[in-house]
């Protein structure tokens, strides 16, 4: 089984590397860039100041770190940019906790039932992060369904392998003319 694993885990690193582009990323890095608000809002400074000016594989492990949760605050672009640098991250310590892997998991379930009651603002969100995932191209979806599936198998928090389950379900779902 732990072979199995790293054979897995090593696939899904050259999946990764293959599938997305090395490209240095100057646009906006969050959807509120330039906005002068914004320059009150920690998470998107750090954000903006980090990646802004960098590739997806020069994205220092001790920002994605401590940004962990900080795929859903991306403009669009920078998602389709940057989502590999969580996506590598995610995988180290798969025996261990990972908050990365906690949370990039997140960005891909529904988001049906977490607002309290308010299904306009689920429809709303689960719209805005389609429109967001839509950019991948199909190997980039591909990769993010293997990321998935590999979190829905061998993560050692049984909560987690759940909610990986439920995300893969959800993206299977959206993405069903690939499959």
């Amino acid at each position: 089984m732990e072979q199995e694993r790293e054979v897995a885990v090593a696939a899904l690193r050259g999946a990764i590397q293959s599938a997305f582009p090395v490209n240095v990323f100057q646009d906006a890095v969050t959807p509120v860039d330039g906005e002068q608000w914004a320059e009150e809002i920690d998470d998107e400074l750090d954000l903006r100041d980090n990646l802004r000016g960098r590739a997806w594989n020069e994205v220092p492990v001790e920002v994605i770190d401590r940004q962990a949760g900080g795929l859903p605050l991306l403009a669009k672009e920078a998602f389709k940019v940057f989502l590999p640098a969580w996506l590598v991250r995610s995988l180290d310590n798969l025996d261990g906790e990972n908050k990365v892997r906690e949370f990039t998991i997140y960005e891909f379930l529904p988001f049906e039932g977490r607002t309290a009651n308010q299904p306009a603002l689920d429809a709303w969100l689960d719209a805005e992060n389609r429109a967001k995932h839509d950019l991948l191209s199909v190997k980039q979806r591909q990769v993010v369904r293997e990321f998935l599936l590999l979190a829905s198998r061998h993560d050692r928090n049984r909560y987690i392998r759940t909610d990986a389950q439920t995300a893969l379900e959800s993206w299977m779902k959206h993405f069903t003319e690939q499959w």
